[in-house]
């Protein structure tokens, strides 16, 4: 019987390693016609403290949007969100205020806001790296503001695709630093963290996330606008599918602290949130 020499299974061993810890370059692969269900909730909560009086307000929403692969060029492809579904409940002072776009007796302000982002299709436009290179803006910019103080689920943005990722050759024990800079008409968000690649099973990979999120900018309430900056600790975990570079699950949580200036003063404010975006394939 012939005899295996140790080296041969130190190198036999060492390729065999080498298969199972191979890198895995995400990419982006999209259909012409593919539709797709996101449906988000999210919980957020803020203090703020008026001349030494604690004033809490809370918020709850679910959002269902329907993205749909509308055309695919060489390195562009166009995309259609439409909103179909928004339920939403905010306490403020006391007060309680509801919308569930499902409903036919909706008034109030929320309703005004609200009522006006479903149903209504947005063209956005995406390149190879899944960076939005157009996207239509709402009409209403008031509403823009209410959907960022409500959460990612209501913004205008991809929940399947994230762009950080795009590109990135994927391995378990592989991390990396980012910073992402998003501008609206009035608001300006950095965040700014390390991202690490904590599983990969059935070719679905378990990504976390853990930096910061800066907010600066004005936010308009009862025709005043304010001056607004906070900076959160942000943690997120993501599962990417690596067949066709998708997100198909992502929570994330915010906790910080900030002020607000109105009528000659500074509030002090504190916020958090959390936030799950759950996507299928339809």
């Amino acid at each position: 019987m012939k005899c295996i020499k140790p080296a041969f299974l130190f190198f036999a061993n060492l390729f065999f390693l080498t298969l199972i810890v191979h890198s895995q370059k995400v990419k982006l692969l999209l259909n012409k016609g593919s539709r797709y269900e996101t449906t988000t909730t999210s919980k957020s909560s803020s203090v703020s403290t008026i001349m030494g009086r604690e004033m809490e307000s809370n918020m709850e929403n679910t959002t269902i949007q329907i993205i749909e692969v509308k055309d695919l060029r060489e390195n562009e492809t166009d995309l259609v969100s439409t909103i179909s579904k928004i339920t939403a409940s905010t306490t403020l002072m006391g007060q309680e205020m509801n919308y569930d776009s499902d409903s036919k007796n909706n008034d109030g302000p929320m309703a005004e806001f609200l009522g006006k982002m479903v149903g209504k299709p947005k063209n956005i436009t995406i390149n190879a790296g899944g960076i939005v290179t157009y996207e239509e803006k709402s009409i209403d910019s008031a509403s823009d503001q209410l959907s960022m103080m409500m959460g990612s689920g209501l913004t205008d943005n991809i929940p399947m695709i994230q762009a950080s990722l795009v590109g990135k050759e994927i391995k378990i024990g592989y991390s990396w630093i980012d910073s992402v800079i998003t501008n609206t008409e009035k608001i300006k968000t950095r965040i700014f963290g390390t991202y690490s690649v904590l599983k990969i099973e059935n070719n679905i990979a378990t990504i976390g996330f853990a930096g910061t999120q800066n907010i600066s900018g004005n936010i308009e309430q009862m025709g005043q606008e304010m001056a607004m900056a906070t900076s959160s600790k942000v943690t997120n975990q993501i599962q990417l599918n690596l067949t066709n570079g998708f997100i198909i699950e992502n929570s994330y949580s915010v906790s910080g602290s900030g002020n607000i200036d109105a009528m000659g003063m500074s509030i002090p404010l504190t916020v958090s949130s959390t936030v799950i975006n759950k996507i299928k394939m339809l």
